[in-house]
């Protein structure tokens, strides 16, 4: 990762708590918590590709999709607002 930007690893909600708007939430809090560092500017996190609840999460909240890394993960990117530090 360079300078500005961070990445979200692993962020998952125990299936049995699915569908409930923790992930939401939890990630709302998460991106308040990297807005307030003030030098991110992107933000990455990485899902299955046939996970589409976690593409449904992550494009609400902003997120576009790159394109799948060597792994097969999707690489999904959130650019803050230079001005307001804000999703």
């Amino acid at each position: 990762m360079s300078n500005g930007e961070a990445l979200i690893y692993r962020f998952m909600i125990d299936c049995r708590h699915q569908g409930r708007g923790y992930g939401r939430a939890a990630l709302s809090a998460l991106l308040e918590e990297i807005g307030a560092l003030g030098h991110v500017r992107d933000v990455l996190v990485c899902y299955m590709p046939e996970n589409e609840g976690a593409r449904r999460l992550y494009q609400s909240a902003g997120f576009v999709d790159e394109g799948e890394d060597a792994d097969g993960e999707m690489i999904a990117r959130l650019r803050f607002d230079r001005q307001a530090r804000r999703p």
